[in-house]
């Protein structure tokens, strides 16, 4: 195994255990929510956090770039790992002017790793293994909607609701992997970029004059639909399952079970695409999707 796969193959583990946290806290987040409302008679709401959280990652996606280049590809994940780890342990106690502040934070923090990420898969990849090495990513990135959903799945058995001790144990096991995984992504080794030279205020102005390429706005018009279908499929989905009366008292631990397998879907979506034949059939495969 060559170096350059090796770093794409640690990129997809650490962001993988990183993600574990992430995706067990959105996935419960809702339902948490709405036992801690009962509880306090607070009124918050973890759809709103994250269409904050979203609107906060989506502009701090075309600011990061110079950050990256003054501290470097690890540093700025370390960052937006812990940024996102504080925003996940926000739902131990989510008061509302809490949350939804934590909310523009994360969001942040999502920027801080998402903007690395292409960065490093570009730095690594070739034309002919940029597909492969970005279906590996993709395969290690969902891998983290199944052990923590496991864990949901068998706590959360048997309970009538959510009680204030599940709240807390559920969402700390999901800060800790998350902050396991940002001090895995210190182990990535960084390959010079081309773009490592130019100046920050040029990296922005890059940025925007991108964000004006027609072939860009099509990119970015698939981005903003895979958003939407990704919020609904790790934070929507889930809460329906988990108040859908008909699964009985305990309907709450099937949210563990419904996205371990939307984690094995997606998994096992990557994997196909591996096949050489499959990708001549890319477009027809995103048209589907």
């Amino acid at each position: 195994m060559d170096e350059k796969l090796k770093n794409v193959m640690w990129l997809a583990i650490s962001v993988g255990v990183m993600f574990t946290g992430y995706f067990t806290m959105a996935g419960t987040s809702e339902t948490i929510i709405r036992a801690y409302n009962e509880r306090t008679g607070d009124n918050v709401s973890s759809f709103v956090s994250f269409g904050i959280l979203s609107i906060s990652n989506a502009i701090g996606c075309f600011f990061v770039a110079p950050v990256v280049a003054m501290i470097g590809r690890k540093n700025t994940y370390f960052i937006g790992g812990i940024l996102q780890t504080a925003y996940i342990v926000t739902y131990i106690n989510p008061q509302p002017t809490v949350l939804y502040l934590m909310s523009v934070i994360g969001g942040l923090g999502a920027a801080f790793i998402w903007v690395p990420t292409g960065i490093t898969l570009g730095v690594n990849s070739t034309e002919s293994t940029g597909h492969r090495n970005t279906c590996f990513f993709w395969i290690g990135l969902q891998s983290g909607n199944l052990f923590g959903n496991l864990y949901v799945f068998f706590a959360w058995g048997g309970a009538d609701g959510i009680t204030k001790s599940m709240q807390i144990s559920t969402i700390a096991i999901a800060g800790i992997i998350s902050l396991v995984g940002t001090f895995l992504t210190l182990f990535i080794k960084e390959i010079d970029s081309e773009d490592d030279n130019m100046k920050p205020s040029e990296k922005i102005k890059t940025a925007l004059r991108t964000a004006k390429d027609w072939r860009a706005q099509l990119i970015i018009a698939a981005a903003i639909f895979g958003g939407i279908e990704q919020g609904f499929v790790t934070n929507i989905y889930p809460t329906c399952v988990g108040a859908s009366k008909s699964l009985g008292s305990d309907a709450p631990h099937f949210i563990g079970i419904s996205s371990i397998l939307v984690g094995v879907g997606e998994i096992v979506g990557a994997a196909f695409q591996l096949s050489d034949w499959v990708q001549g059939l890319r477009a027809y495969l995103y048209l589907i999707a």
